[in-house]
């Protein structure tokens, strides 16, 4: 294990708890600041051994720590990563049922999937969630959900970005909320990730974009964005229908499993004789993939939502 624990009071300009963080140390070369790339590295390394170890931590929060200074022989500097406090995170997927977890009752002929966490366990929990109203539905295969209006920060993926377009567009929001913005606020990372691609009529993808929420305390003024990539967004109540995706493993082919879940929420809306816009595609990432518990949903808004936007 290429990792170690360790319990720190922070008393100095503000007053924390005790936390516990997991942290990777490392030297550099005598009169060098250390690049961002020896930092981005490290974090990775750290975040992978702590991933194989089963431990849990908050991988959006992160932490640098220099014991020397770049002009001394002998150097230590540190990545750190919180550790989850399990006297508030003790979520049991064994307390909800497959229909609890995922929101709605499963239609019949739909292969079973694996279960996802659920809301319960991560709204409030782990993180702070947009303000919504579940709607009943009798209707098998979908949940049905009203996203209330509110500011969220967005970025295009930007396609000649190639495949590292999800990537830099994540980056650009992430940085956002850690002070690329005119007040140099840090502001805490909200619930889910969303993911926006808009199709033509022959449903070939045109444009999309990625949105973070702004938690309660900037909903009435965000600090604006100093990257000209970033926007604030003002959205209006938006009526929606979902599904639920749980862990799709390591060595998935996630593209197909997106294409045959927006199919199956597509076929179970037709069914049910829902109106929905077809050409707008928005994926939720509610916890990172590949770690614990997974929660994923595709969702499709309903068209009259559609129409109020344009």
């Amino acid at each position: 294990k290429q990792w170690y624990q360790r319990r720190v009071a922070i008393t100095a300009g503000e007053e924390w708890d005790d936390i516990v963080v997991y942290y990777r140390a490392f030297g550099y070369s005598k009169g060098k600041e250390v690049p961002e790339e020896i930092w981005d590295r490290e974090f990775i390394n750290l975040g992978e051994s702590l991933t194989d170890s089963g431990l849990e931590y908050y991988w959006w929060k992160v932490i640098t720590g220099s014991y020397s200074h770049q002009s001394e022989a002998e150097q230590r500097h540190e990545v750190m990563y919180i550790a989850r406090r399990h006297d508030y995170y003790d979520y049991n997927g064994d307390d909800f049922s497959l229909a609890e977890a995922q929101g709605y009752e499963e239609c019949e002929g739909f292969p079973e999937t694996a279960k996802p966490k659920a809301t319960e366990g991560i709204c409030g929990s782990d993180a702070e969630c947009p303000d919504v109203e579940e709607v009943e539905n009798e209707n098998c295969g979908f949940g049905v959900r009203n996203i209330k209006a509110g500011n969220w920060v967005s970025t295009e993926m930007v396609e000649e970005d190639g495949e590292q377009k999800w990537v830099n567009a994540f980056i650009r929001l992430f940085a956002y909320i850690y002070g690329e913005n005119d007040e140099e606020a840090e502001i805490p990372m909200t619930i889910p990730v969303l993911t926006k691609t808009y199709m033509n009529r022959d449903f070939e993808n045109t444009y999309s974009s990625m949105h973070f929420y702004l938690p309660s305390e900037y909903q009435d003024n965000p600090p604006t964005p100093t990257n000209e990539l970033v926007e604030i967004e003002e959205w209006i109540d938006t009526k929606t229908y979902y599904r639920a995706i749980g862990d799709y493993g390591a060595d998935a082919d996630v593209m197909a499993i997106w294409k045959k879940e927006f199919k199956d929420l597509g076929k179970a809306l037709s069914d049910a004789g829902e109106s929905f816009y077809p050409y707008m595609a928005v994926t939720a990432t509610f916890t990172r993939p590949g770690f614990g518990d997974q929660r994923h949903e595709a969702i499709f808004v309903s068209q009259d939502a559609d129409e109020e936007s344009e």
